[in-house]
């Protein structure tokens, strides 16, 4: 668009940037006088990260409940915990119960993240000697020989838990308590925040670990409908915590062909597609162990450019030089590009030529080097850049660019 500069040689202008039309990274506005010459400014289209801790709730011990016990232990195996059952005596408490697992700070004191919570009501809290369970809305993937706890809080004082002391009679069998068969410690607090260790003490508890009838389930995901589409990618919140569980997708595609894929892999469909893509989570486990798929996973849908270019910012180079670029490079069918170098003015680029033997890598791409000779700055300001030029004659050829060196002589 035409601009019109003031007496002092000054141009004030606004420039509105759609961020969901420019892609995010660095991009470059050339602003062109009518005697030929350019100026170059850059900006960076950056988009919000958001983060979410999808097994943290924010559920936390305050002053507000009365005197919160808490106990630490360690799995020697790893288990998805289901529940913690207690020994409780309800007397004439009526508020709730709660039962959180946490992770444990330096000093084998609870910390403020909360795996997991459960609520009991005080007219299902048991008598001593009946076990009081609680149930959690979600399993908790505990790693073998790290250490956790679980609190418990209510803000009513008319309630009594059994503890096991070494050394004296169990409550329900009168047997002596001669060993500590959980690796942890008890620990008591007036407010939540300064903790008192109990050696020689332990709450009296259940751990109740998953067990599943199936190791391997289908979860249909639904459809997403997407023309031209030529590239795939899963966006899904797992926690694979274990070794042993795995989660897979399979897409069926719109012209009945399927193609398995992993979270987070970018996946060529080697040409176009258009209609319903299906989507079936594939989880597998073990009869203790479970994956976790959590909500909102999603399918993204793309249409690669067959053409596109790449400028990097414009840097020092001498009055006359010669260029080299060094890169790896990955190509898949009969994709081609072009490395230039810009020459003598504003936006005249000359390509270089490869010279030398590509390198081989270990991950399939080569180590190539590209040179020019003869060249010049650009507007006798010491400065040029590089134009990366890749075209695909078809969807499903690729060029792959990476580690790219350049310097000047």
């Amino acid at each position: 668009m035409p601009l019109t500069a003031d007496g002092n040689g000054d141009i004030d202008f606004d420039l509105d940037i759609p961020e969901e039309v420019i892609a995010a990274g660095v991009h470059q506005l050339i602003v062109t006088l009518d005697n030929g010459r350019q100026y170059t400014a850059y900006y960076i289209n950056k988009p919000n990260l958001s983060i979410e801790d999808l097994r943290q709730i924010t559920a936390t011990a305050g002053a507000d409940l009365f005197a919160p016990i808490a106990q630490t232990f360690t799995l020697s195996e790893g288990r998805d915990v289901a529940a913690i059952s207690l020994d409780i005596n309800k007397g004439s408490g009526t508020d709730p119960v709660i039962v959180q697992i946490r992770n444990v700070n330096s000093g084998s004191e609870p910390g403020s993240k909360v795996f997991a919570e459960s609520v009991v009501e005080a007219t299902d809290i048991q008598s001593f000697g009946t076990w009081t369970r609680f149930d959690f809305e979600a399993i908790v993937p505990c790693i073998a020989g790290t250490e956790y706890c679980f609190v418990v809080l209510t803000r009513d004082v008319n309630y009594t838990i059994a503890l096991a002391e070494l050394g004296k009679p169990d409550i329900s069998s009168g047997a002596i308590v001669s060993k500590q068969p959980a690796s942890g410690v008890l620990l008591t607090s007036s407010n939540g925040a300064a903790w008192s260790v109990e050696q020689n003490r332990d709450l009296k508890f259940k751990i109740h670990g998953a067990s599943y009838t199936a190791t391997t389930k289908a979860v249909d995901l639904g459809t997403v409908t997407g023309s031209n589409i030529t590239d795939i990618m899963i966006m899904g919140h797992e926690d694979l915590s274990s070794p042993d569980t795995e989660i897979t997708y399979t897409v069926t595609l719109p012209d009945a062909s399927t193609v398995d894929i992993n979270n987070f892999t970018p996946t060529n469909l080697q040409g176009y597609q258009n209609g319903d893509f299906q989507v079936t989570a594939n989880l597998t486990g073990t009869d203790k162990r479970s994956p976790i798929l959590f909500p909102n996973t999603r399918l993204e849908l793309a249409e690669i450019a067959l053409t596109g270019v790449r400028h990097s910012v414009r840097f020092y180079c001498p009055d006359s030089f010669t260029f080299r670029v060094k890169l790896d490079v990955k190509i898949e069918g009969n994709g081609t590009f072009e490395v230039a170098v810009e020459d003598t003015t504003p936006n005249n680029y000359t390509p270089l030529v490869q010279v030398g033997s590509a390198v081989p890598l270990s991950d399939g791409f080569t180590e190539v080097i590209f040179e020019g000779t003869g060249l010049t700055e650009v507007d006798n300001l010491n400065l040029t850049s590089i134009r990366l030029t890749p075209t695909l004659p078809n969807p499903a050829d690729r060029v792959y660019l990476r580690n790219l060196r350049s310097w000047a002589q």
